[in-house]
């Protein structure tokens, strides 16, 4: 009810809110900040992703100028199979931030001069490999993926001959070196795992070389990819074929048990295999 003062022969009229209208502003604060809340979840992830689609297209614009400047060779890394990549491009990349994706849990290690790097390089696609280390053997650069999300690994990456920043390949059956004794983070003694989520279209089941922080991929059910033109695309783990043989006969990582590569690779958006 309203409370009636007199002061100097006028009347003040003052109200306040009743329990209920208190509660009634409380409710309706909490239902808009639970919608909103998961809205700007969104948002930020969806800015952290493309921040790391940002740094994947700068380090394959970099790889593009590298293999400008050695006759179209690929990074071969400080061992000839990749691993040291990071190093060999920094000449180009200028910045270590570019190396980490803002969704790495990765423990940085500055006092030893160690940037995480969030990314591995295909290993396929050095010189004893199937693409030879060479741009001109790729029978489809814009569908052959050259770098893709890894966690636990870090380098100094302003050294070139640096040898931590991993190498790793799709087609083998424990997934390649990103979770094997040539991909442990001399940092911490961590193994390198793949932050893409599956892949493949069935995918495929295993899934002990995965990130379980990241068990469909780093960003929105998916990982950002460099692909072997430069350029960089975000994909779901079905649309990247790991190169691997075919599961069944009509598994479309090949026809008849052959891998997903040559004519086949039109039936993914991106695959590892360069044969």
């Amino acid at each position: 009810m309203p409370n009636r003062n007199h002061r100097g022969g006028f009347t003040l009229i003052t109200s306040g809110f009743t329990l209920i209208e208190l509660l009634v502003v409380i409710a309706i604060i909490a239902i808009l900040a639970a919608i909103l809340f998961p809205v700007f979840a969104k948002a930020r992830e969806k800015a952290r992703q493309v921040t790391c689609l940002s740094n994947l297209k700068q380090l394959g614009t970099s790889m593009m100028m590298y293999t400008q400047d050695y006759d179209e060779h690929y990074p071969v890394g400080h061992n000839g199979e990749g691993e040291g990549w990071a190093g060999q491009l920094y000449t180009y990349v200028k910045s270590t931030q570019l190396y980490t994706c803002p969704n790495d849990p990765t423990t940085p290690d500055p006092a030893n001069k160690r940037t995480v790097v969030s990314y591995g390089f295909n290993v396929n696609m050095q010189g004893g490999y199937s693409l030879g280390g060479v741009l001109s053997a790729a029978q489809a650069p814009a569908n052959t993926v050259a770098l893709f999300e890894v966690t636990n690994n870090s380098a100094q990456v302003t050294n070139p001959n640096e040898a931590d920043s991993i190498a790793g390949w799709g087609d083998t059956a424990d997934w390649g070196w990103a979770d094997n004794g040539h991909a442990v983070d001399t940092s911490g003694g961590k193994r390198v795992l793949y932050s893409t989520g599956k892949l493949g279209n069935p995918q495929w089941p295993d899934t002990t070389r995965l990130d379980r922080n990241f068990p469909d991929g780093r960003h929105s059910e998916g990982a950002n990819y460099a692909l072997a033109d430069g350029h960089a695309k975000f994909l779901k783990g079905a649309q990247v074929s790991p190169g691997k043989n075919a599961v069944t006969s009509d598994d479309a990582q090949g026809i008849n048990g052959e891998s997903a590569a040559g004519t086949n690779v039109k039936l993914f958006t991106a695959t590892f295999s360069v044969k």
